[in-house]
Formats: C-alpha cells, structure tokens, sequence
C-alpha cells in the first residue's frame, strides 16, 4: 500500500479536491517541504508550457 504522505498521493488527492487531505495537511507541520516542492513543479510545468507554447506560435527559428 502507498503511503498517503507521499506527495505524488497527495497532490493526486489534491486533484481530486478530496477535503480529508487539506485537514491532513493543515495538521502535518513536515509538509511544508513538500508544497515547495509542488509549486516548483507547477512552476517548471508551466514555463515548459509557455516556452513550447511560444515556438509554436512564432516558429521555431523565430521568423517563420
């Protein structure tokens, strides 16, 4: 069985808008490092996501 700490479990949960993990998290003072962790994914996922966006819409060198 996965451990529901972990944070791919929890940020599945997250998706899932499921209200037991905010009350879980609210009470873990250990999980601090873990939302950091999620915002920088985010954070890279989107800059990815931008930059792909971008090449996409200019070209790929620029001037197409």
């Amino acid at each position: 069985m996965k451990d529901s700490r972990s944070l791919v479990n929890r940020m599945l949960r997250a998706s899932k808008l499921e209200v037991g993990l905010y009350e879980e998290v609210e009470s873990d003072t250990t999980a601090n490092s873990q939302v950091l962790m999620a915002v920088v994914i985010v954070s890279l996922a989107t800059a990815i996501g931008t930059g792909i966006a971008g090449l996409a819409t200019k070209g790929a060198l620029g001037f197409l």
